[in-house]
């Protein structure tokens, strides 16, 4: 199946705004090959289910409040497979126990994505790679 330009764009949206919302894993979870998945962060390597389940077990209990601000998407598409360049600002609270107070973080994310057609045309995450991960001024400090 060939890959179209809204199907990639509506993945984008769809992975942010899950993120954003801490929408269920099972919404979550179709946004991805599981297959062949490979995802880099800075704290650690996802490749199986179960290792992306742990990941946003602790994503979504560490930090809220999150806004994902998508300000560049560069896309190289090759029939059934595209290549991405995604910017993102990455704004949220984050809480570490037993710390008394949220800290609020901004950062500027550049990723490397490979998106592949699912077998119902639904575009999909195989290959999610955070590049750089840079703070940003904001009105930070810490919230209560």
């Amino acid at each position: 199946m060939t890959l179209t330009d809204t199907a990639i764009q509506e993945l984008v949206q769809l992975w942010f705004s899950g993120l954003n919302e801490h929408r269920p894993m099972v919404r979550m979870l179709p946004l991805l090959d599981l297959e062949h998945l490979h995802m880099e962060f800075p704290e650690s390597t996802l490749t199986t289910p179960e290792e992306f389940e742990g990941w946003y077990r602790t994503v979504t209990s560490t930090f809220f409040d999150q806004e994902h601000i998508v300000e560049e998407v560069l896309t190289e598409v090759q029939e059934d497979r595209a290549n991405l360049s995604v910017t993102v600002v990455w704004k949220a609270h984050e809480w570490k126990a037993p710390a008394p107070f949220s800290t609020r973080i901004a950062m500027r994310a550049v990723q490397e994505w490979t998106v592949v057609a699912g077998e119902n045309g639904q575009a999909r995450i195989q290959r999610y790679v955070v590049k750089s991960l840079t703070p940003i001024g904001e009105e930070g400090g810490t919230h209560g």
